[in-house]
C-alpha cells in the first residue's frame, strides 16, 4: 500500500498513521528513509538559510517527531517492533561542500539513539543505519566522482553501493534478524560452537559437500583460483570423512570455473586425495554457443569430458547441459543424448537435474515444461540405464517433487537430495525411503554434517533434527533468489 504525503508536515503524521492502520492493522515497523540534500552545493561560508531549514525540517525535525508518533503506537504492543532510521555517513564524516546536510544528518543520528535509550525498555528495538556512497537520485550529480574516489581508495571495497543493499540490510532489521540489540554499533555473535565430528566409517547417510574454489584476490586475472586455499578446504572436508562433489558447484561451474580449470581441479583432487570418496562434475559447458549448432556437437562435449575425467581415474557426477537444453526438441532428444554418454561411462555415475532457479537457461529440461511429464523421462532414463546410474541428484528446492522421484528409482540408484531449504526432512526420510546428500550448503555447514548423521544412526532422530534444523534459516538466506548468484565466499 502507498500512501504519499510530507514528513516534514508534522500535522499529516497522525492521519497517515491512523490511514495506513485502518488498512493494513496495528503497525510494527517504521523506517526512516525520507531526506533530502543541500539546495547547492559550496562553501558553508555562502550556504543559504533556506537550505539549512529545509535539511533540518526533512532529515532531523520530521524524523524526530514521525518516531515520535509511531512510538507511541507501539508502546505495549506484543511482538517485534522495530524502527529504523536511514541517517548517514555524514552523520560523522565531514563533507564540507554540504555542510548543512552533515549537520541535519548529525542531528538525525542523535535522535535515533535517544529514542534507541528511551524505547529499549519499552522492548521497542531502534537501529541507525548510516549508509557511504550509494548510487541514488540525490548522488546522481556526482556520482561518476564517487565512483572514482571508491577505486582511490577511500571505502574499504572499492565500489559505489547500491540502494537494494541498503535494503537488505534495513530488512534484516527489521525482521529480527539482530536479535537482543537495540541503538548499538557492534554486533557481537555468541553461542557454543559445534565441535566437528566426522562421519564414522559405515555412515547411515553418505553425504558430499559441493565444494567451491577460492579465489585469488591478488592476482589479475579475476578468474584465478587460490590453490593452496582451496586444496585445505577438501582435506578439511575429507577430514570430516564427507565425500566430495568436485567441480560442479553450480554458482562457480558455468559462472566463471571453466573446463580448463575443473578439469585442473579433478587431477588435483585425486592426486592429492586418491583414497577420499570423490565424484567430478562432467558436462558441456567447454562448448561455446557458436559451435553448439547439433545434438552431435552436445554428444562429443559431453563424451570429451568423460573421457578426461575416466583417464585421471575418477568418478562421474553427468551436469545438466545448457547446449543441450537450447539444441533438444522434446524427451527423446534426452533419452538419446543420456543413453549414449552413459555407455561410454566406465563406472556408475551420478546424474543432476538441476531447477532452473539455480540457471534459467535450463528451464523445460528434459523436453517438456511441468514437472509431471519431465519426471517421466528422467525416471525413464535411469530404468533404462540402471547399472550405470549410482544416483540421482536433484535440485528443485521442492521436498515433494523429491520425494516423487525417490520413489520411482530402481533397487540401487541413490536419491542424493540436492534441496538446500528441505534438507533435513529430506534426508531423515519416510517410513519406505530416504535420501543420501549432496549439497552446496554442507559446504558452509560441514562440521555439522558428522555429528547429525551419527545421531541419526543411533536412532536419535530427535538430535538429529535439533542439530539440522537451526542452521536451515542459514541455508535458505544463502540459496535465496536469485539463487543462481547465491554467496560463494564461505570456504
Amino acid at each position: 500500500m502507498a500512501l504519499p504525503f510530507d514528513v516534514a508536515e508534522l500535522a499529516a503524521h497522525e492521519a497517515a498513521l491512523d490511514q495506513l492502520e485502518a488498512e493494513l492493522g496495528p503497525l510494527t515497523t517504521l523506517v526512516n528513509n525520507a531526506g533530502v540534500g543541500v539546495m547547492e552545493r559550496g562553501d558553508p561560508l555562502n550556504a543559504s538559510e533556506a537550505s539549512w531549514d529545509r535539511c533540518l525540517k526533512v532529515n532531523a525535525k520530521a524524523l524526530f517527531f514521525l518516531t515520535q508518533a509511531v512510538a507511541k503506537r507501539l508502546i505495549g504492543r506484543e511482538g517485534l517492533r522495530v524502527i529504523v532510521s536511514i541517517t548517514s555517513s555524514n552523520a560523522s564524516a565531514v563533507a564540507v561542500p554540504r555542510s548543512e546536510y552533515c549537520a541535519s544528518k548529525a542531528a538525525a543520528a542523535m535522535a535515533t539513539a535517544a529514542w534507541a535509550a528511551r524505547l529499549g525498555p519499552e522492548g521497542v528495538q531502534v537501529y541507525d543505519v548510516r549508509p557511504g556512497l550509494i548510487a541514488t537520485d540525490m548522488t546522481a550529480p556526482v556520482i561518476a566522482q564517487y565512483e572514482q574516489r571508491a577505486k582511490d581508495g577511500l571505502t574499504l571495497i572499492p565500489r559505489v553501493g547500491q540502494p537494494e543493499e541498503v535494503g537488505e540490510i534495513v530488512a534484516t532489521l527489521a525482521t529480527g534478524g539482530l536479535p537482543d540489540t537495540t541503538g548499538a554499533l557492534d554486533y557481537i555473535l555468541t553461542g557454543t560452537p559445534l565441535t566437528a565430528t566426522p562421519l564414522g566409517p559405515d555412515p547411515v547417510r553418505v553425504c558430499f559437500s559441493a565444494a567451491h574454489v577460492v579465489a585469488d584476490p591478488f592476482a589479475d586475472d579475476i578468474h584465478a583460483i587460490d590453490w593452496e586455499a582451496t586444496m585445505a578446504f577438501r582435506r578439511h572436508l575429507d577430514g570430516l570423512s564427507l565425500g566430495i562433489a568436485e567441480a560442479m558447484d553450480t554458482a562457480q561451474r558455468g559462472m566463471g570455473l571453466g573446463w580448463p580449470q575443473a578439469l585442473e581441479l579433478v587431477r588435483r583432487t585425486r592426486a592429492e586425495l586418491p583414497d577420499a570418496l570423490v565424484f567430478n562434475g562432467c558436462g558441456t559447458d567447454h562448448l561455446g554457443p557458436a559451435e553448439a549448432r547439433g545434438l552431435d556437437d552436445v554428444r562429443r562435449a559431453y563424451l570429451e569430458q568423460v573421457a578426461a575425467i575416466q583417464a585421471a581415474d575418477a568418478r562421474i557426477i553427468l551436469m545438466a547441459s545448457r547446449a543441450l537444453a537450447k539444441l533438444a526438441q522434446g524427451p527423446d532428444d534426452y533419452v538419446r543424448i543420456y543413453s549414449e554418454v552413459l555407455a561410454a561411462c566406465d563406472k556408475p555415475v551420478i546424474l543432476h537435474w538441476l531447477g532452473e532457479m539455480f540457471d534459467p537457461a535450463l528451464a523445460g529440461y528434459w523436453g517438456t515444461e511441468g514437472f509431471a511429464p519431465a519426471l517421466d523421462t528422467v525416471a525413464g532414463i535411469i530404468e533404462a540405464n540402471a547399472a550405470k546410474v549410482d544416483g540421482i541428484k536433484i535440485s528443485l528446492l521442492d521436498a515433494e517433487k523429491e520425494i516423487a522421484l525417490r520413489n520411482r528409482l530402481p533397487e540401487g540408484v541413490k536419491m542424493y537430495t540436492g534441496d538446500d531449504f528441505n534438507y533435513p526432512k529430506l534426508i531423515q526420510g519416510d517410513v519406505e525411503r530416504f535420501s543420501r546428500a549432496l549439497l552446496g550448503i554442507f559446504d558452509p555447514l560441514a562440521v555439522a554434517v558428522g555429528r547429525a548423521v551419527g545421531q541419526l544412526g543411533e536412532g536419535d532422530v530427535a538430535g538429529f533434527r535439533a542439530t539440522l534444523d537451526p542452521i536451515v534459516p542459514l541455508a535458505r538466506h544463502i540459496f535465496r533468489a536469485p539463487t543462481q548468484f547465491y554467496k560463494t565466499g564461505v570456504v
